[in-house]
């Protein structure tokens, strides 16, 4: 399995190299003395954390007050971790825990939890983390949150300010989000940049001469754009296709579709429709998942 980014890297949070932003998708590594296989990579905003196959950190990026840091944490057994700006919750052999972003050494030094829980049953067959125990763990305070049993959960996917939670047979509970069985992808929301898919005015203004760009008169063409989405809106997917997995950042959208496995498009433009790009079947990629966050987005591949 191979993990790749792109997206905005001014600090450094797609590991070592330039700083500017990455327009196609490059291969997320360990430094240059860390060679280890990465089995799970999540950036935040400023910073990405990544953990390797012998239960290593990897953190890169905004750090101890300074950009382009590039750390790891030996012998901790982590075998998931969950990063947020203030907080990075680790997934352990033996237990969940809780750093705080501003006392991590530079040095690599692993700092003192600032909260922890004692995860000593073995993970339920087909329960993927964030799922641990009779909840789940979370970036931010209180950091763990107990679920009712009789929902059976299987996975849960968080968002800034929304939870979506798959059972055991099929059930989509959410709030603050939707799904369909179908493959279809509603969004809503901010569309100034065009995330959701939909007409968006800026993005037409910066694509015609200034003598065809609508004007505040022309209310007629105006309600042809939008740039806020109050209800969920069904959005249409190239070549028909059904997605798999979404995942949301600031100003972006990505899918895995069930027929390409294709996500997001490698140039500095914004997009206001849905575009495959062309750079995982070159490689002979197949997409597996994909994660967003503000301003980057990482995606687990296998070679086909």
């Amino acid at each position: 399995m191979l993990w790749f980014g792109f997206g905005f890297r001014g600090f450094g949070q797609i590991g070592e190299g330039e700083t500017v932003p990455v327009n196609e998708p490059v291969q997320i590594k360990g430094s240059n003395t860390e060679k280890k296989p990465i089995i799970k990579a999540v950036p935040s905003w400023s910073y990405s954390a990544c953990v390797t196959e012998d239960g290593r950190l990897l953190l890169s990026g905004f750090l101890g007050g300074s950009p382009r840091r590039y750390l790891c944490f030996n012998g901790l057994d982590c075998q998931d971790v969950l990063p947020s700006e203030k907080y990075i919750v680790l997934l352990r052999k033996d237990r969940a825990e809780c750093w705080n972003t501003i006392s991590i050494d530079p040095n690599g030094t692993p700092p003192e939890p600032m909260w922890k829980m004692e995860v000593t049953a073995a993970p339920e067959s087909g329960k993927v983390f964030p799922l641990v125990g009779n909840g789940y763990l979370l970036p931010q305070p209180p950091f763990f949150r107990e679920l009712s049993p009789t929902l059976q959960a299987q996975r849960i996917a968080l968002g800034n300010e929304h939870v979506v939670l798959l059972t055991s047979d099929g059930k989509i509970l959410t709030w603050g989000a939707g799904s369909t069985e179908g493959g279809d992808v509603y969004c809503w929301g901010w569309n100034e940049s065009g995330q959701l898919g939909l007409p968006s005015k800026t993005l037409a203004q910066e694509r015609e001469s200034p003598a065809d760009v609508c004007t505040e008169d022309d209310n007629d063409e105006d309600n042809e754009y939008i740039a806020v989405q109050s209800f969920p809106a069904l959005i249409d997917l190239p070549q028909e296709s059904e997605a798999l997995k979404i995942s949301c950042g600031s100003r972006h959208t990505a899918a895995v579709t069930r027929r390409h496995g294709q996500l997001g498009h490698g140039d500095m433009k914004s997009s206001d429709h849905p575009r495959h790009v062309d750079f995982f079947p070159q490689k002979k990629l197949c997409v597996i998942d994909v994660i967003c966050r503000h301003w980057n987005t990482f995606v687990l591949c296998q070679e086909t």
